[in-house]
Formats: C-alpha cells, structure tokens, sequence
C-alpha cells in the first residue's frame, strides 16, 4: 500500500476488533479450479487500484448504502407486505429525493445482472446514484417495522444465501 499511496502508512498490531474478520485470503486457486477464473493482477496493481478508487471516492458511496441488517429487514418487510424491492427503497430511503428516475433506471440496470429480486446490488446502485435527503429517518422508519410476523418465504430466502456464501469460500 506504502508503494501505491507513494508514503508510509502509519499501522499498529493489535487484538482484533468486534466485526473483524477471523481470517483473510488471498490465494485465488480456488476460483481458477472451480470457476476456472484467472486473477491478471498482482498485490501491487490491487493496491494501485484500491488507492485510486479511494482517493477519487473519499466518503466511499457516500454513506447512503444500507447496512447489511438494515437491508435485511428491507428484505424482510417486502417479503411480509409483498412489495418489490424498489417500492420498498421509494418509501424509505428515496423519500424527498429529487432524482427518483436517476435511481430508478441505476437500480434496473443493476438488476439486470441478478435473478434474485431482492438483492443487495440493484439497491446499492439506485442509492449510489443520487444524493440521499436524510438517511438518518429513512433508518428510523426501517427500524421501527414491524416484522413479527416474518414469512416462512424469507427465511427460506435467507438459508439459501447463506449456503451460496458460504460454498463461494
């Protein structure tokens, strides 16, 4: 990283973190054999392109990209209320935008590339696409649903993506 930055980056070695992951790798062998995949980049390109994006990109996407559990209970409450994803962003997140077209044609050609209609990427790429009003309320309004009465349909849903998870380690 100190290469791609071009100056010492300051670290220390400490205990791991709450949230932390356990363990990292880096070895795409994995991928070549199953996927039959080839990683083209070495260490140095990967941290050239992570300073870049970084350094292009200083808020990350901006802070509007739901949190893991907050997507989760989005999920949850479309799947209970039988709604689509989309309409379930327009009543939180995209209340008072200005841009809802902008975010709704990022979030079709998003999902364009998925057969899960409730995945996470056409909503990362509908928030990534406008300036979000108040994420804070959109939040409060995610938190407070009601989701008691979970359908049977969603953790369904939720076993299964954790299966594809976890076979892709």
């Amino acid at each position: 990283m100190e290469k791609a930055c071009g100056h010492k980056v300051p670290y220390k070695i400490a205990p791991r973190r709450p949230g932390d992951l356990a363990i990292v790798f880096a070895n795409p062998d994995k991928a070549r054999d199953v996927l039959k995949w080839k990683a083209t980049r070495d260490m140095d390109k990967m941290c050239e392109d992570s300073w870049r994006w970084q350094s292009t990109n200083p808020q990350g996407f901006g802070g509007s990209v739901p949190s893991t559990n907050m997507w989760l209970r989005m999920v949850q409450f479309a799947m209970t209320n039988k709604m689509k994803m989309w309409d379930v962003l327009q009543t939180t997140y995209l209340t008072g935008c200005k841009e809802k077209s902008k975010a709704h044609e990022a979030f079709e050609l998003a999902a364009q590339n998925t057969s899960d209609g409730y995945a996470r990427g056409p909503c990362v790429a509908a928030l990534d696409a406008v300036q979000i009003p108040d994420r804070t309320k959109s939040e409060t309004i995610i938190t407070n649903w009601d989701c008691k009465e979970s359908v049977p349909q969603f953790q369904e849903w939720k076993k299964s993506r954790l299966c594809v998870a976890k076979s892709q380690l």
